[in-house]
């Protein structure tokens, strides 16, 4: 998609983590991150 100008991605920078659930398989580690 990107690739065709379908879509853009922008990459912000940033001082923390972000755990989110992306790929389901992903979940497990997002909920047991500790939350500071």
């Amino acid at each position: 998609m990107m690739e065709n100008g379908e879509i853009s991605v922008e990459v912000i920078a940033a001082n923390s983590q972000w755990f989110g659930v992306t790929y389901y398989k992903d979940k497990d580690m997002a909920v047991e991150t500790p939350q500071v």
